[in-house]
């Protein structure tokens, strides 16, 4: 037995479901930025503090799928922090170095 992905849809508005909406919002262009923007630069910051710590001879882990929404979690030593997804600003940044004992 094969399916179309036509029956499935057809079925799926005559159900209720409804058509699947376009996306309205192009995640490249939120709130005016970049997305790849603001990911660099996170990215970036993200890289100064590895470099850091390698610098003072400290462990150095970063995962992205504990944190929540899009954050990343970030260990420097036995100190550990959130970094948001968006871009970071010289205030949070400071706070991240603080957290992580970089400062």
């Amino acid at each position: 037995m094969t399916v179309d992905i036509r029956t499935i849809m057809s079925d799926m508005v005559r159900l209720g479901f409804g058509s699947p909406a376009p996306c309205r919002t192009s995640p490249s262009n939120i709130e005016g930025k970049s997305a790849a923007t603001s990911m660099d630069k996170r990215s970036r910051f993200i890289a100064e503090l590895r470099r850091d710590a390698k610098a003072r001879g400290l462990q150095f882990r970063e995962e992205t799928w504990r944190g929540k929404g899009g954050h990343a979690m970030v260990w420097v030593g036995d100190k550990v922090t959130t970094v948001p997804s968006r871009e970071i600003d010289p205030k949070t940044a400071k706070k991240i170095r603080k957290a992580l004992g970089l400062d």
